[in-house]
């Protein structure tokens, strides 16, 4: 059974989401799957709530797949996947327009390193124990795949989102890219 998208099960200390294991009515277990699933949207939710996420929306997909879609630093919508089975969160399609061989990409790529570095005052900082960065280019368009260790899914996803602020705030308001954002992302040249 899933929750609504807008109801709130509070996450314990522990991990836990203070809801019961399985299914009142027929005594079956939940998977951990549907478990971490659960985490997710509920983490991804409460950007929603406290209206960070416009037009917010996720639904449950087969395969342990969970869809979520929300606008935030633009109009374009950003569309996220997470896989249950291998705890992989993907912003699909997060950046189109770019290939893999630009000098852009190059940036980006040397931007998300840092993101793990000591050098990186810890409340921003990855730790790639925890969280894996990666970025997948396929048809001039960049997405960006967060792999997920099932012991820090709330973890992993808060560092997730805030490295996309990351990139929309800093990396991609460098004055190299605002005729990429333009382009690509309806900013409005004038202002």
């Amino acid at each position: 059974m899933r929750a609504a998208p807008d109801s709130v099960v509070p996450i314990n200390r522990d991990g836990g989401s203070g809801r019961r294991s399985g299914n009142a009515r027929s005594g079956r277990s939940t998977s951990g799957g549907e478990h971490a699933s659960r985490i997710v949207q509920e983490t991804f939710a409460g950007y929603a709530r406290r209206g960070i996420f416009r037009a917010y929306g996720d639904r449950s997909a087969p395969r342990g797949q969970t869809h979520f879609s929300f606008r935030w630093h633009t109009d374009v919508p950003l569309n996220v996947v997470y896989h249950a089975g291998n705890h992989e969160l993907i912003f699909r399609d997060l950046l189109p327009g770019m290939e893999g061989n630009s000098e852009m990409y190059r940036h980006l790529k040397q931007f998300l390193s840092t993101r793990t570095s000591q050098a990186v005052p810890v409340h921003r900082r990855i730790d790639p124990r925890k969280a894996a960065l990666r970025l997948r280019q396929r048809s001039g368009t960049v997405s960006l795949v967060v792999s997920l260790t099932e012991s820090n899914l709330e973890y992993g996803v808060r560092k997730a989102v805030n490295l996309i602020h990351e990139v929309f705030v800093s990396f991609l308001r460098d004055p190299l890219y605002f005729s990429y954002m333009v382009q690509h992302f309806g900013l409005d040249p004038d202002t």
